[in-house]
């Protein structure tokens, strides 16, 4: 019956003429046209009210002094294990916990969040058991690059030799550049890395590290080749690496009138004129392509501001207009004292270092500067815009060479090989001070992710939990030098796992971080974090008996990994800590 159907349907098809077919692809294109002439006009009216709005007089604000990352008075060496004062059979301690603290990795809309849960109510989630088992070793390496925190446009291409020039792309109107804004295009030294400190106590001194070699990265994006290539009314922008060419929306013609209500409303509408639209799809498959999150996709629209608007003012309503076009919850702002326009935004987690204001019930932070003074803005609330997100799901990918390094355990054989792309420290050494639930959560550079467990992976195959744990908290231990971040960087800056590959020094979140993922990925274990005032440490769960310090979670036992607590082996806090009440932070 149903072959019999398909045959009278094909004849019946057969049986239409070619001036019936054209007839309905006329018909379907007709409702298409009509249909994108119904959503243009949607947005056009869109548009216009929102400039009318604009047009309504600012209120004005003050800006709140940014929120600092408390600094970790953390002793200026690590501390060194002693066998004869800490021994090995001594009574252990139970750790006094505080608040207990819950991230999830991935939250609605896919963001890490963090929130306080009962001790009695804690829930591990479903936390993978993987079993040992070998795999191809993919090798990888590791870079020093210098830290800066002044905020600019465009990051220097991290681990470059100083006096080095990066070559920027040129551009026909790049002449138009005006003077008070040169240090946007400037570049910026790389100051060298201090000599590495010798170890205290009896540990001997590193053997030298080889030193760092480039390589083409593995994990450049699949950008689409018609943004590669110059054409007719393209602009060539650089970010991530890459060279794209993009639609030029403003033919270099976009000038603000002034910063008052009325010339922005202005501006707005003259910038809803132009080919936006096809520039933001452009920007989308950008976004696409390189995996980038809601602070990626703003430093890329930064970019493309940079080069499509020759003002700092101009710069700035391009931004404001193309992000808000994106569905991103920012607002164009004016300085009471000076009258320069300014862009703030809203994201999903706090940020540290920037000044903020809250307006509509929700939090906006000043990032085009760093300056705390009084501001003109509209007053009303976000409606369907988002907060832009700085959790990191996925990997950003970018173009250009990777760095490999070595890294080698003073306590055993272990040594790890491993080679970060560039343009993902670049992107990271820039990247806002945030809560602690970005970086635990954040996803791994898969080809950083899979050179490091390979090359650990063989050490730890076959031996007991234990056994296994306290090889990895040697190689985190002694194979990264220690010093504080006030000392290296001046500034509180938790790392993301690739960061240990990237500096010359770490300190204790860091090696926590660290030590985490490992536990959790080689040995297939759940870890939690023991934040105390002045330090932070790990403590693991393990699935066989093991002695030492310890604290209880939910009816389960965790015992004390202090990666910082050079030479000591899994159960000993460090001795000043054991009595110290210490917040938990469990990870799904």
């Amino acid at each position: 019956m149903r072959t019999t159907v398909r045959a009278l349907a094909f004849i019946l098809a057969t049986m239409l003429s070619s001036t019936l077919l054209a007839q309905v692809d006329d018909g379907f294109d007709a409702f298409l046209e009509e249909a994108n002439a119904d959503f243009d006009a949607f947005l056009e009216e869109e548009e216009k009210a929102f400039s009318d709005f604009l047009r309504d007089p600012w209120k004005e604000f003050e800006s709140e002094r940014p929120d600092e990352l408390p600094p970790r008075p953390e002793p200026p060496v690590p501390e060194h294990y002693d066998a004869k004062v800490h021994p090995a059979d001594e009574q252990p301690a139970t750790i006094v916990i505080g608040e207990i603290f819950k991230l999830n990795r991935v939250s609605d809309g896919g963001n890490p969040t963090i929130k306080v849960v009962d001790v009695d109510k804690i829930d591990f989630g479903t936390a993978p058991r993987r079993k040992q088992g070998g795999s191809k070793t993919v090798v990888r390496d590791t870079m020093v690059i210098a830290f800066d925190t002044t905020p600019r446009p465009m990051p220097t291409a991290p681990g470059e030799d100083a006096g080095q020039e990066t070559p920027q792309p040129q551009s026909p109107d790049q002449e138009g550049q005006p003077a008070d804004d040169g240090e946007a295009n400037a570049e910026l030294p790389v100051p060298e890395a201090p000599e590495p400190p010798q170890p205290a106590g009896p540990e001997p001194a590193p053997a030298p590290q080889p030193a760092p070699q480039r390589a083409p990265s593995s994990m450049a994006p699949d950008i689409p080749s018609d943004l590669l290539s110059p054409g007719a009314g393209k602009v060539q922008v650089s970010y991530g690496g890459s060279v794209l060419w993009l639609t030029d929306m403003t033919r270099g013609v976009f000038k603000l009138s002034g910063t008052k209500e009325n010339a922005v409303a202005d501006a707005y509408d003259a910038l809803a004129r132009t080919p936006y639209r096809t520039l933001l799809g452009e920007c989308a498959k950008v976004r696409r392509a390189m995996n980038l999150n809601g602070w990626g996709y703003n430093r890329l629209i930064e970019a493309v501001a940079l080069r499509q608007a020759s003002g700092a003012d101009e710069r700035t309503m391009l931004r404001f207009f193309l992000l808000k076009e994106s569905g991103c919850d920012v607002r164009i702002c004016r300085k009471a004292s000076t009258g320069r326009l300014m862009l703030m935004m809203a994201t999903d987690c706090g940020l540290f270092g920037y000044p903020y204001a809250e307006i509509g019930g929700r939090r906006y932070y000043n990032v085009t500067d760093r300056d705390v003074s009084p501001f003109y803005t509209y007053d009303a609330a976000a409606g369907a815009a988002s907060p832009v997100a700085m959790g990191l799901a996925t990997t950003p990918r970018f173009a250009g060479s990777s760095i490999t390094s070595v890294h080698t355990s003073k306590k055993s054989p272990l040594t790890a090989r491993v080679t970060v792309p560039e343009g993902l420290a670049a992107f990271y050494k820039d990247y806002p001070q945030c809560d602690y639930a970005v970086y635990l959560s954040a996803s791994v550079d898969p080809v950083v992710k899979g050179a490091l467990l390979s090359s650990l992976r063989p050490y730890v195959e076959g031996k007991g939990q234990a056994e296994a744990a306290n090889l990895l908290i040697g190689f985190v231990q002694t194979a990264f030098d220690y010093k504080t971040d006030g000392d290296q960087f001046g500034i509180e800056k938790p790392f993301f796992v690739e960061e240990m590959f990237c500096y010359p020094y770490s300190d204790c979140e860091d090696r926590a971080i660290l030590y985490s993922f490992l536990v959790r990925e080689l040995l297939g274990l759940d870890v939690v974090l023991l934040n105390y005032p002045e330090h932070m440490a790990t403590a693991v769960a393990f699935d066989e008996p093991v002695e030492g310090d310890n604290l209880s979670i939910g009816g389960r036992r965790f015992t004390v990994c202090d990666p910082t607590y050079i030479g000591a082996p899994i159960g000993k806090a460090m001795p000043q800590f054991r009595g110290v009440k210490a917040d938990v932070i469990v990870v799904d």
